[in-house]
């Protein structure tokens, strides 16, 4: 009698313990399919932010600090598709500069050069990532100063120090060019880039020295030389570079 009491207990025991055991598993389950559509979402939806969502500044400021880096990244790009109406976020966006997630690191460079923020520590955040381990990271740094054009100014012994860098040397070309003056000693190393395999290595060099004028007649005579490149865009930018060269060396002669 005693036994069968117990078998009985037992079972009830078991069955309960399997109730809970399954509810818990449902549960789980549950709860990682809604956090799989929150993510989801977010990496839909803080990307498709733009300066007519200022309201949305906050929010999308808060997920900078999110434990997944698909929601960090996205809110960064939101950040930046906002614009400058976004500098609050600017502290935290040069923290993500170095996260542990290129992609992360990557989409916080693009979007401090959208927002471009009126403080040094943004520029100096930016110089110190031209030389992350990760090439995409270094590229959009690279970008996200061509965006601050001469207001980078400080920056220019740091990019021309990655003109030879083979993954965004001519990203840096294309910052130093937008800086413009400030960047002239830099011209040998952009000239070099001329003669790249890649037609846009040597189409974004063209272009990065018409701002960078007046150049010695070795620079012009291989930038003629592009006019008979293989590539038509190359050539058309080599066109337009040598032509606006020639209007702007040819104005302080027409001044006098």
């Amino acid at each position: 009698m005693v036994m069968t009491v117990e078998r009985i207990q037992n079972r009830r025991h078991f069955k309960i313990t399997k109730r809970v055991v399954a509810a818990i598993v449902i549960i789980g389950v549950l709860a990682s399919i809604l956090l799989v559509m929150h993510t989801s979402f977010l990496t839909w939806y803080l990307p498709r932010l733009g300066p007519a969502n200022r309201a949305a500044v906050p929010y999308a400021h808060g997920q900078l600090t999110s434990f997944n880096p698909l929601v960090r990244a996205a809110a960064a790009r939101g950040l930046g598709n906002i614009g400058p109406a976004a500098a609050v976020a600017a502290p935290e966006l040069v923290n993500a500069l170095h996260d542990n997630s290129p992609q992360v690191a990557a989409a916080a460079a693009d979007a401090l050069g959208r927002i471009q923020p009126p403080q040094q520590a943004v520029l100096d955040g930016l110089s110190r990532a031209l030389d992350h381990n990760d090439g995409e990271v270094r590229r959009y740094a690279a970008v996200a100063l061509s965006r601050y054009g001469p207001k980078a100014a400080s920056t220019v012994p740091e990019l021309a120090m990655k003109l030879e860098d083979k993954h965004m040397g001519y990203l840096a070309a294309r910052a130093l060019g937008e800086i413009g003056g400030p960047a002239r000693d830099s011209i040998p190393q952009i000239t070099e880039l001329l003669s790249s395999t890649h037609w846009h290595v040597r189409s974004t060099s063209a272009s990065a020295l018409t701002n960078l004028v007046p150049l010695d007649d070795d620079t012009v005579s291989k930038l003629e030389v592009l006019l008979r490149d293989d590539n038509a865009h190359v050539r058309k930018v080599a066109e337009r570079a040598l032509l606006a060269i020639s209007k702007q060396t040819s104005q302080p002669d027409e001044a006098q």
